[in-house]
């Protein structure tokens, strides 16, 4: 992993140097500012230098829509995203990306609306299932959550939904065993996720055990903690904002 990210680093430094112009090369570069160097910051400015180079360009409204959501500017980052669906309705990660975030905005309706164009325009891909369970584990509907669950075609994504709708269903017995069979599996790459079901049974002790374990691991997820539908309710506690500055997130947002 650290010799792709050596190599990706340094064709998007090439791209930039060898055409400041070149919307795709600050994109790049700012996907690894934050993922790599949790250079928050730093990535927002190569995202909106994108942005402004390439109006036209839905990529480059998803790149900075995922910064300014991190920030906690949600509202923005979904109009942008939404400005991203007009450019190119046929991108599933734009209508991915919104139902995420239309659902940490309490707008359900809306974000299970964006979660089925995506499964629609690409009905295996992994994850795209996932996403409406989240959508409707949130809102509390539990049985259709699990019916989602139950659709998503890979397995860890699956484990992940079936978490979360079986906690929305209220089964104590389900869920603790979903729960378990999410950890026994994942807990080397799915932290940030474990965090977030945590999260969403109201235990922030072990919520942020496991965020601190996806901090230590590198887990990118950790960078969505304002964003997120779950661990954004998190948020009256200090070590929310702990881990924000942590991490290189402004914080309050």
């Amino acid at each position: 992993m650290a010799e792709a990210n050596r190599k990706a680093r340094v064709a998007a430094e090439r791209a930039v140097s060898e055409d400041p112009n070149l919307a795709e090369g600050h994109a790049a570069l700012g996907q690894i500012l934050v993922s790599v160097d949790r250079n928050a910051k730093g990535a927002e400015a190569e995202f909106r230098r994108a942005a402004a180079l390439a109006p036209a360009s839905a990529e480059s409204k998803i790149g900075l829509s995922t910064i300014l959501s991190n920030f906690g500017q949600i509202e923005e980052a979904a109009e942008l995203l939404q400005q991203a669906v007009r450019l190119d309705p046929l991108s599933t990660n734009s209508h991915f990306d919104l139902a995420r975030l239309l659902t940490s905005l309490g707008r359900y309706d809306e974000a299970a609306q964006s979660a089925r164009k995506a499964i629609e325009l690409q009905p295996g891909g992994a994850g795209t299932w996932q996403m409406l369970a989240l959508v409707e584990a949130k809102r509390g509907n539990g049985e259709a959550a699990l019916k989602a669950a139950a659709r998503e075609s890979d397995p860890d994504w699956r484990a992940y939904a079936v978490a979360l709708a079986q906690q929305a269903r209220g089964d104590r017995v389900a869920a603790d065993a979903s729960l378990n069979a999410l950890i026994a599996g994942h807990s080397d790459d799915m932290s940030f996720q474990i965090a977030t079901v945590y999260a969403f049974r109201g235990d922030a002790d072990k919520a942020f055990e496991w965020l601190d374990r996806a901090y230590e691991k590198r887990d990118p997820g950790v960078m969505a903690i304002i964003d997120n539908p779950f661990t954004r309710e998190l948020q009256s506690d200090p070590r929310f904002g702990a881990l924000c500055k942590k991490v290189g997130l402004p914080w309050p947002p």
